[in-house]
């Protein structure tokens, strides 16, 4: 079950609530194909328009979607009469295309991250608020169901208060020229708490290295350590060098600790371990440190295509069923907390507060 944040304005049910969705996509480069085939496979929509710059992408999704028509204009997107634009081009491109996308009255999917800057990200929002337009950020693993099963747990209380979270994510490459491993990487890891701690923390602080590349503003490597409210903590640890893809995150609390590995053929497990603080009577100003190490209990999680689930969310937000999980507002949010992360990686892992 998809679960909404709770926005400050409705959007009214769109004129297609019986009709197929009319979808362009732009963008046919490694994501995009993936969106395609998500949109595709629903039977409310209808992929109308591919667009993209290079000919030779467009040849080769044209075999795949016939029925499609393809573009190397965008402007040719914004004077149809398909009803959404799915964004899926490099992030420096992000605010000209949803910004004319909305101003044509288009609702849009655009992958993340929203913008490359906080200004730019609330001026998107503020525009698809005023045209009651919806505007969903793909932050895909919002959607993945092992992330809704994590939510479900926090819910119960069945860990206790929560006090940290480590997250680390790597694989080899792959090397981007646009944006560092932090916009690339960690904006995965910030959605996803983001979204279970429904807040965005008071301060965030970055330290990378350019270990391989050349441009030594593109960090391959990068921990990332995030103080929120109540005394919680969070590190990520993102890199484009590991041999080994890790999805990893460690959630502790005071009762139990859950584990959340997305390459793992059982992601979810709850340990019934942890430490517990008793005071020593004879010396009150030590402590007692008791080890519990229980059980392990796995969770079922039901095999879907987060993308899949995603992409049906749009259509239901578009057809006034629901609104955006990951809205313009969570979006702006993210965007919020990566610009304050790479503030502090530009000045040496300085604390960068966040004026939220």
């Amino acid at each position: 079950m998809i679960l909404s944040l709770q926005e400050d304005y409705s959007i009214e049910p769109h004129k297609t609530s019986v009709l197929k969705v009319k979808i362009g996509l732009v963008g046919c480069g490694y994501w995009g194909p993936k969106l395609a085939r998500n949109f595709s496979a629903l039977n409310e929509v209808e992929l109308t328009m591919l667009c993209d710059l290079e000919k030779d992408r467009l040849e080769q999704m044209q075999l795949l979607y016939p029925k499609a028509h393809v573009t190397c204009s965008f402007a040719e997107l914004l004077n149809s009469e398909i009803d959404a634009i799915v964004i899926a081009t490099p992030v420096k491109s992000h605010y000209s295309l949803v910004k004319a996308a909305l101003e044509a009255g288009k609702h849009v999917l655009v992958e993340k991250p929203m913008t490359s800057s906080l200004a730019a990200a609330q001026e998107l929002a503020d525009i698809a608020k005023h045209k009651n337009l919806v505007l969903l950020v793909g932050h895909t693993f919002e959607y993945s169901t092992a992330v809704q099963t994590i939510q479900n747990i926090l819910n119960s209380g069945e860990l206790g208060k929560i006090k940290y979270i480590n997250s680390v994510r790597g694989n080899l490459g792959i090397f981007r020229s646009d944006v560092n491993v932090v916009w690339d990487l960690a904006i995965h890891d910030i959605s996803i708490i983001y979204y279970l701690l429904k807040k965005s923390p008071k301060a965030v602080s970055a330290y990378g290295e350019s270990c391989i590349s050349r441009n030594k503003d593109i960090q391959d490597v990068a921990v990332l350590t995030l103080d929120f409210a109540d005394n919680i903590l969070s590190t990520i640890h993102v890199s484009w060098l590991e041999p080994v893809k890790t999805r990893r995150m460690t959630i502790v609390g005071t009762k139990k600790i859950l584990v959340y590995d997305d390459t793992a053929s059982n992601p979810v497990l709850v340990y019934d371990r942890g430490i517990t603080v008793n005071s020593n009577i004879c010396n009150p100003s030590q402590a007692e440190f008791t080890y519990r190490c229980g059980e392990v209990q796995p969770y079922l999680v039901k095999k879907v295509e987060a993308l899949h689930l995603e992409a049906q969310h749009f259509i239901d937000c578009i057809k006034g069923r629901t609104h955006p999980q990951s809205s313009s507002s969570v979006g702006v949010e993210v965007v919020r907390i990566l610009e304050a992360a790479q503030y502090s990686l530009s000045h040496n892992g300085i604390k960068s507060y966040l004026n939220v």
